[in-house]
This record gives C-alpha cells, structure tokens and sequence, in this order.
C-alpha cells in the first residue's frame, strides 16, 4: 500500500509537467497493484483537461473493484463540475451505465 501511495503521488506531479512521459513510464509497468495506483493518479490529474483520456486510463485499471472506484470519482468530478452537460460527456467517454446510475445527483454549495 505504501508503494501503491508513493506511486500515485510521483504520478500525480509528474502529470502535471508532461503527462505524455507519465503516461509513457505507466505503459512500461506490469500489471499489478502499483500499475493500477498509477493510473488511477494519472487518470485523476487530466480528467482536469481531457475527460475522455482520464475515462481511458481509469478504464485500463486491471482490478474491478479500484477500476469501479476510479470511475465513479472521475464521473463524479465531472458531473460537479459541469451539472448540465456532464452526464452526456462521461457517456461518450464510455463510462457504463451502471456507474451514472449509481451516482448521487451533483450539488454545488
């Protein structure tokens, strides 16, 4: 876990000076536990730019569980941030179904 936490946070800094590396360096790693934390913290840094990549990258989680997870924080992001498009935008990004559905409606303070 503390590996898992580490990862995320090199990922997360990394991403936000060339996501391009971050995602190249995440493609090298084997399918596993820190993979997936690696994802999931590149996913999450540009669903604040480019939803559909955050949607791929979340999707590219080998655990269903963490994958589930990643979704419903991203699609939750979305759909506090844009309320009224949101919903349309995560459905062509490709989030199934069963996760808007399951979603609380969005409230902004």
């Amino acid at each position: 876990e503390a590996r898992e936490r580490s990862v995320s946070d090199i990922i997360r800094r990394w991403s936000d000076q060339d996501a391009n590396a971050a995602a190249g360096w995440i493609n090298t790693m084997p399918v596993g536990s820190a993979r997936d934390a690696a994802a999931a913290a590149f996913a999450s840094s540009v669903s604040y730019t480019d939803v559909p990549t955050a949607i791929g990258w979340a999707q590219s989680i080998s655990d269903a569980e963490a994958r589930t997870a990643a979704l419903q924080r991203l699609s939750r992001r979305v759909l506090y941030r844009d309320p009224t498009n949101g919903a349309t935008t995560l459905q062509s990004a490709g989030v199934p179904a069963e996760i808007l559905q399951n979603l609380p409606t969005p409230r902004r303070p």
